[in-house]
């Protein structure tokens, strides 16, 4: 598998006889460093008020609305993404170069 710096990192191959290895055998949660929230937000002149609304407008007339985030495989690009999914519409999206520039496009 590649990592950040294009180098391969072996993978861990298991007999058939050995269990899965699982971190949380190995390691506890001793305290939270950050909590990420996300966040849903349109222009103070939208006609959407609520989620359901925004959801609506996508599934009658797909690709009228678009959802903006924060770059390709942030958090937020897969909270969108996952959002989508569970709510059976297609996105419209616009992956920007960071949180900034995503909010002050809005």
């Amino acid at each position: 598998m590649p990592t950040r710096s294009g180098r391969q990192r072996p993978r861990l191959q298991l007999s058939a006889d050995e269990r899965p290895c699982t971190p949380w055998d190995e390691i506890r949660l001793v305290a939270r460093v950050v909590d990420d929230p996300s966040v849903i937000v349109v222009r103070n002149d939208s006609p959407f008020t609520t989620l359901a609304s925004v959801l609506d407008a996508q599934r009658k007339k797909p690709g009228s609305v678009t959802f903006g985030h924060n770059g390709a495989g942030t958090n937020g690009h897969l909270a969108i993404r996952m959002l989508a999914k569970a709510a059976g519409v297609e996105p419209n999206e616009i992956s920007y170069r960071g949180t900034a520039a995503a909010i002050w496009s809005a």
